[in-house]
């Protein structure tokens, strides 16, 4: 297990051989969760490609909202299930006849 100093602002550097495993670059999120007397972390790469992909912010809260069913239907517009697809987002998003 590697371990790293919490520096004056209160921030930790990721070391660099888990940052290159997971894939963690400038611009990712991660989530943190307590759990008992230590934490989870676990990155959202979705967060990042969504962003850099075209999506605005409600489109991603939206998908973000679904990520754990297996698909999501919009009433807004057919350009969001198309980036969404092209982007091999999943859920899907569909949108209702």
């Amino acid at each position: 297990m590697e371990s790293t100093s919490v520096t004056s602002k209160e921030q930790v550097t990721i070391p660099k051989d888990i940052r290159q495993k997971l894939g963690i670059r400038t611009g990712s999120r991660v989530e943190f969760r307590l759990v008992e007397d230590h934490v989870e972390m676990r990155v959202s790469h979705w967060t990042a490609e969504v962003t850099e992909s075209g999506l605005d912010f409600a489109d991603a809260l939206h998908h973000a909202s679904y990520r754990d069913c297996e698909s999501m239907a919009t009433f807004d517009d057919r350009k969001f299930s198309r980036r969404a697809r092209k982007l091999g987002l999943t859920p899907v998003v569909i949108v209702p006849a």
